[in-house]
């Protein structure tokens, strides 16, 4: 269901269009930013969820994805890192448990940025909910 992919500097863009979500769902990303509109202004509304991850290394906490930090180096402390393997990362949103819907327009995920690392994040999937909004080609 995959709408609109952008790239250009190591940001990927996603667009989900008509859909509403409570939770964002990806594998191996630096940050990411749900763009929501509410009362017609764009508000990053990642920003209020709460980040988990199904594994961590290297002390690239899963928090990260969501804090607001897209600096793409890894001594910029914006980066997760997963161990070895398929990883997954969850943004739930504020109070998805009790079924709130947020309609989100735009998903960006930025990349990391170091020499070692750039293509790590090829062929991960963006979600929202149970929505595959596209696949990252590095």
């Amino acid at each position: 269901k995959q709408v609109a992919s952008t790239q250009s500097t190591g940001t990927y863009s996603y667009t989900c269009a008509g859909e509403q979500f409570n939770s964002s769902e990806d594998m191996m990303l630096l940050a990411v930013f749900l763009v929501g509109i509410v009362s017609g202004d764009y508000v990053n509304i990642a920003l209020e969820g709460k980040a988990g991850a199904s594994s961590v290394a290297h002390g690239g906490i899963a928090s990260r994805v969501n804090d607001d930090n897209t600096n793409g180096l890894w001594s910029g402390k914006s980066c997760y890192h997963s161990q070895s393997g398929s990883s997954k990362i969850m943004i739930d949103l504020p109070n998805w448990e009790h079924g709130a819907l947020y309609p989100i327009s735009t998903i960006n995920v930025y990349n990391r940025m170091d020499a070692c690392c750039e293509a790590r994040i090829n062929n991960a999937k963006v979600w929202a909910g149970d929505t595959m909004c596209g696949e990252i080609q590095y």
